[in-house]
């Protein structure tokens, strides 16, 4: 998943606020650590592993990195995921 990206000050559960950027590290940061504890683990975090993966099969196919989350992303939109679920409050 591309971490670049919009900025943009984002409120959060607990009444703090961080940018765009920052969310998403954050998110994916909790969505990789459900799958190591192999507990809660939530569709977003499937998105995630499928997108990882369809990255990594395009760029063994020769696709730059860039070129690779491109196509990963039409197929497994994690960032869009994320930003659903943020904006109907089911991130948690």
């Amino acid at each position: 998943m591309s971490l670049s990206g919009a900025s943009g000050a984002i409120p959060r559960n607990d009444n703090r606020r961080m940018d765009a950027h920052a969310e998403r590290y954050y998110d994916m940061a909790l969505s990789w650590q459900r799958l190591i504890d192999g507990k809660n683990i939530k569709e977003m975090d499937i998105i995630l592993l499928k997108h990882e993966l369809a990255e990594i099969e395009f760029m063994l196919q020769g696709y730059t990195f860039e070129e690779a989350h491109e196509l990963a992303e039409k197929e497994y939109n994690y960032a869009s995921y994320v930003k659903e679920l943020n904006a109907r409050e089911e991130i948690f």
